[in-house]
C-alpha cells in the first residue's frame, strides 16, 4: 500500500519475496519498505495475484519484486526478489505524463 507521503508498506502472505521487505515471512501488520523509504514513489502496481509488485518513482525509476518466473520482474533473469535493491530498476520516464501509468502484468 502507499500512504499520503509516497511510501510504501506491506502486509499479507510473504512467499517468494513478494511483500519486498527481505525474506519470505508474512506479515499479520503493515511493514515499510525501508530499501526505498527515500524514494518518491508515485505510482504503485500489484500483480492481480500478489506474487510480484511494480513502483514507480517520480524519477522515472521503476522498481520491483516478487515472484520472477518468466522474467516477469524486468532483472533479466528469473529470479525471487525478496528485498527492493535499489541499484536494480528500469528507467521508464517516457512511459508516463503526468501522473497517468499504465502497467500489464
Amino acid at each position: 500500500m502507499l500512504d499520503d507521503c509516497c511510501k510504501v508498506y506491506a502486509t499479507g502472505y510473504g512467499a517468494g519475496g513478494r511483500l519486498g521487505v527481505g525474506g519470505t515471512d508474512s506479515l499479520a501488520s503493515p511493514s515499510l519498505l525501508e530499501s526505498i523509504q527515500h524514494v518518491l514513489i508515485k505510482k504503485l502496481a500489484v500483480n492481480s495475484g500478489g506474487k510480484h509488485c511494480l513502483a514507480l518513482s517520480a524519477e522515472g525509476e521503476v522498481f520491483s519484486w516478487g515472484e520472477g518466473e518468466d522474467g516477469k520482474l524486468g532483472h533479466g533473469n528469473r529470479k525471487f526478489v525478496s528485498l527492493v535493491d535499489l541499484s536494480v530498476y528500469r528507467s521508464l520516464a517516457h512511459l508516463y505524463e503526468e501522473d497517468t501509468v499504465i502497467f500489464s502484468m
